[in-house]
């Protein structure tokens, strides 16, 4: 993300530049060899600024609103799950199966743990 906050500064645009897969060892050394590194697979050309604590800075915020927008997120999880099971189970039943829901474990295992059991009539 700070790369991100970087490039959309130097180049003067608000483009997302996604970035190959990279090694993680990357991310332990300074954050001026991963821009160089970064710079080099996306063939930019920009001078780096003087401090690129800025950068950095703006991407912890940006971490800390995703954080914060997955924490809410998560309470609509099992809804959707719901929803999107129930969903298949009617189509299944308007199609003449006789349908059963259920789940197959205990959430601790899995949560992903419902089952949709149907059969011809």
């Amino acid at each position: 993300m700070a790369f991100d906050e970087l490039q959309k500064h130097a180049l003067k645009n608000d483009e997302y530049c996604p970035l190959p897969s990279f090694p993680t060892t990357l991310l332990s050394g300074a954050f001026t060899e991963f821009v160089i590194w970064a710079k080099q697979q996306k063939s930019l050309t920009f001078e780096l600024p003087v401090s690129l604590t800025p950068f950095l800075d703006r991407a912890n915020s940006r971490l800390r609103k995703i954080r914060r927008m997955e924490l809410v997120s998560q309470f609509f999880v099992r809804p959707l799950e719901l929803w999107l099971v129930y969903d298949r189970a009617f189509a299944l039943y308007d199609a003449g199966y006789k349908v059963a829901v259920s789940t197959f474990c205990d959430e601790h295992i899995t949560p992903r743990n419902l089952l949709i059991k149907a059969s011809l009539k």
